[in-house]
Order: C-alpha cells, then structure tokens, then sequence
C-alpha cells in the first residue's frame, strides 16, 4: 500500500522488482540446494543489504504517510518482514516464518508490479523477471548438475539447457537433468516457461488493443476539432456580415 504523497521513482520499483523476484526464487532455491558454507555467507550479506532496501522502503512511506497508524497496519507485514535473518538473530522457527513473510511480501509487490494498467510496464516488469529466472535456474542446474551430468561441463552448458527449457517448455531437452534435485528444476522451469509466454502473449494483444484505442480517441479529437473549425468559420462569417 502507498500513500498519495509517496510515489517511488521508477529506478527503485524496478530495483525493489528485481529484488523481490530474487527472494522469492532463492528461497525456491534453497530448499532444494545445499549450499557450501561460504556461498550461505555470501548469502547472508547479500540478504542483509536486501532487508536494508526493504526497511528504508517501508519507513519511507511511513514517514511521508500523513496517517501513519493506517500506513502501518496496512505494510505491517513489511515491517517484519525485513528483519535480517543474520546469524545473532537466528531463532530457529522464528526465521522460517520471517522468511515466509519476506516470500509473501515480494510476491504482493511483484503481484502489484503486474497489476499497473501499463502494457509496457508489464511488458518490461515481465523481461526483468524471465532475466531473473534464468539466470537462478542456470546457477541452481549447474550447482546440482555438474558433478553428475556428463552433459554440464561449464556454466554455459547450464545456460543453454534453461533458455532451450524456457523456450521449449519441455519439449526439446537436449540436456536432461540426471540428479531427482535437477528433474524438479526442471519442471518447475517447464511450468513457469508456461505462465511466461501466456503472460507475454497477453502483454503484446493488450499493447495492441491499447494502440487501437489511442488511435480512436485521436479520430475523435480530430473530428471535434474540425468540426469547432467549421463553427468557428460560420461565426467568423457572420460577424463579416453584421459589420457590413
């Protein structure tokens, strides 16, 4: 929820978008992938710098909300949600469910990127999010794939077996996965291959429709147009008369 008096830029939608695509396919990622311990502290400060965006998104709004009680308890979620799950502040089940809280957090935001009555928005909103899920899908598969598939030998490897899954949705696999981890990867991606394209084809007929009707409204403004010219010429002739 945002208030009138707080309009993000469209640089920062853009990059809370990207973010919250992140978290929510790294959490995906993650019940799914052991990673090694020094990548998980990677992890741990590229969440902690995500959370830092997050706090400053919500107390922004909060404090240019000119009521800041109803601003509150409509982002609380947020709120709680961008707590860092850092090592101090692991407390076991209470990670899980601010984790939870983060996931359900990115999807409204990303649910109200797509809801914007703007083709091209959606257009570009869907681009960020396919770069986004092939770029997690080719680290995951190479991660799982590459000491068991004698297919993925480089990271490229990986890249082509996501675009030609996302493209094809399944249907031409010249890499299948070998791990039970990577057969899932791989019908997740077969699935969100499906949303993508029903979404961008609905995206390109909206775009169209859209350029129809401001088409129409342009014949219509130039028929007004001519027709106050036509108005305004028999005035003008008149008043020639009178004054005669």
């Amino acid at each position: 929820m945002e208030t009138e008096e707080y309009q993000k830029s469209p640089g920062f939608q853009n990059l809370l978008l990207v973010l919250s695509i992140y978290v929510v396919i790294e959490l995906y990622v993650g019940t799914i992938v052991d990673y090694p311990e020094e990548f998980k502290e990677t992890l741990s400060w590229i969440d902690f710098v995500i959370c830092m965006l997050f706090l400053y998104d919500f107390f922004n709004g909060f404090f240019r909300s000119n009521d800041k009680w109803k601003y509150f308890k409509g982002n609380w979620i947020d709120l709680v949600s961008s707590i860092p799950t850092i090592e101090a502040l692991r407390m076991g089940r209470i990670v899980r469910i601010i984790r939870i809280l983060r996931v359900l957090r990115s999807a409204k935001y990303i649910f109200n990127a797509f809801s914007r009555k703007n083709s091209f928005n959606t257009f570009r909103n869907l681009m960020l999010i396919s770069s986004m899920i092939i770029l997690f899908f080719t680290l995951s598969f190479y991660h799982l794939e590459k000491n068991a598939n004698p297919h993925i030998t480089s990271m490229s490897d990986s890249l082509w077996w996501t675009t030609v899954t996302t493209i094809t949705v399944g249907f031409l696999q010249d890499i299948p996965p070998v791990t039970v981890e990577g057969k899932f990867l791989s019908v997740a991606l077969i699935l969100l291959g499906m949303i993508m394209f029903s979404t961008l084809t609905g995206t390109i007929t909206d775009y169209f429709i859209e350029d129809e009707d401001i088409q129409e409204n342009i014949n219509e403004l130039k028929e007004k147009v001519e027709s106050l010219e036509q108005k305004i010429d028999l005035m003008t002739s008149k008043i020639d008369q009178l004054n005669k």
